[in-house]
């Protein structure tokens, strides 16, 4: 449950980065930024926690880890990976904006163009890497949550629920 989360989670920090088409610098585009950046950092800070707590946690069992908390912790550090690199890419991202910011004050001629030109795609690659590595983490963590060994069921329950006593028949 804890992987399908995670992905909902980024996937929806993915959706929310602007489409190829609608980035230009604005102050509209610092503003999504400012939030995707705190929400993916969230994320990373979620992904790093739960994988520590993981690790610990099956390092204090008697017995090695079970199979699935196995999965689990390693599912999120390959997950915690592209997410981090998403992260870097829209502080990247930033950067080029205010690079564009900058180039709107400097006197008019084909050297501002072509460095406001320069800053614009630096902030469009910026982002869509950005979205591609959320969204390749968000594969990560669902594939894993699909192949995960399921855990065993706890003693005295079975797969199909509690056993009913029969009813007499009249």
């Amino acid at each position: 449950m804890l992987l399908i989360t995670l992905a909902g989670q980024l996937n929806d920090a993915a959706d929310r980065l602007p489409l190829p088409d609608m980035i230009q610098p604005t102050p509209a585009l610092a503003k999504i930024l400012e939030d995707e950046i705190r929400t993916v950092e969230g994320l990373l800070n979620n992904l790093s926690s739960e994988s520590a707590f993981r690790f610990r946690a099956g390092s204090r069992e008697p017995l090695p880890p079970a199979a699935h908390i196995r999965q689990t912790t390693t599912a999120l550090v390959k997950a915690a990976e592209p997410v981090g690199a998403a992260l870097r890419d829209l502080d990247a991202a930033v950067s080029c904006l205010a690079h564009a910011d900058d180039c709107r004050h400097r006197s008019a001629g084909p050297e501002q163009e072509q460095a406001l030109a320069f800053a614009r795609e630096g902030l469009l690659w910026t982002i869509v890497h950005a979205h591609r590595r959320l969204v390749h983490a968000v594969a990560l963590l669902r594939t894993a949550a699909e192949h995960r060994t399921p855990s065993p069921p706890r003693q005295g329950t079975t797969l199909h629920g509690p056993r009913q006593a029969k009813r007499p028949t009249r």
